[in-house]
């Protein structure tokens, strides 16, 4: 499983998608590393998703990444059947397995304004401002739903809901929300993050590799050296 996370700030000037790196195996039964959070070619929509990575989402992955799918057409239009049919056929015409199926989050520049949507395992299609999904969902819930409240009390503005955070905010929100997430879901390790603005589209975790190997080095002086 997993946790992602998104949000859009500053009236959609800047939109941001966080996840955890652990992914399942095909066969459910193993956690893996990985990259969860895909651009597509043109670069103008990233997804991630939450759920099973096994042959049925990858298709559906690749579909996504070339084109294939018309994520423009979904988003306008509410709907997306292809990933509705995967989750279907991975059910075979029985009851639904929360355990087997696939939700996504888009993140998308196709106009003015940066969005943010949620796509549900049946279908559903919906806009939204601050979202999240995956098995550490209910401590990012808890967490926002916490800071909404403070914020409401000391300032009178909402958090939630609320398209005008400064893009410093909501990248420190989504940051400690994963965090923490992952502090308390053992399904959900490690960070990947992608920063769309006026810039463009980045793989703000690209530039972590460097950290890791620094951590590595230093972790094996500090051990070689008591």
């Amino acid at each position: 499983m997993t946790t992602g996370f998104g949000f859009v700030s500053e009236k959609g000037k800047e939109g941001i998608l966080v996840t955890d790196r652990q992914g399942s195996s095909l066969d459910g039964r193993f956690k893996t590393p990985c990259k969860k959070i895909q651009i597509n070619y043109d670069a103008n929509f990233a997804f991630t998703v939450a759920g099973r990575l096994d042959e049925h989402y990858e298709k559906m992955a690749s579909r996504l990444m070339s084109g294939d799918i018309d994520v423009e057409r979904i988003v306008k239009t509410g709907r997306f059947n292809e990933l509705k049919n995967i989750n279907l056929k991975r059910w075979g015409g029985r009851l639904p397995d929360m355990e087997v199926c696939n939700s996504l989050l888009f993140l998308t520049n196709f106009g003015d304004k940066k969005q943010l949507y949620t796509a549900w395992p049946l279908g559903r299609v919906e806009e939204r401002i601050t979202t999240w999904i995956g098995s550490g969902s209910n401590q990012v819930g808890a967490y926002m739903n916490s800071k909404d409240t403070t914020m409401y009390a000391e300032t009178g503005v909402k958090l939630l809901g609320n398209d005008d955070i400064p893009s410093e905010q909501a990248r420190g929100l989504v940051y400690t929300g994963l965090k923490l997430a992952a502090k308390h879901d053992m399904y959900s390790s490690g960070i990947d993050m992608v920063v769309m603005n006026e810039d463009g589209i980045r793989n703000v975790s690209d530039d972590f590799s460097d950290l890791e190997k620094r951590f590595d080095k230093a972790t094996y002086d500090i051990i070689m050296k008591k």
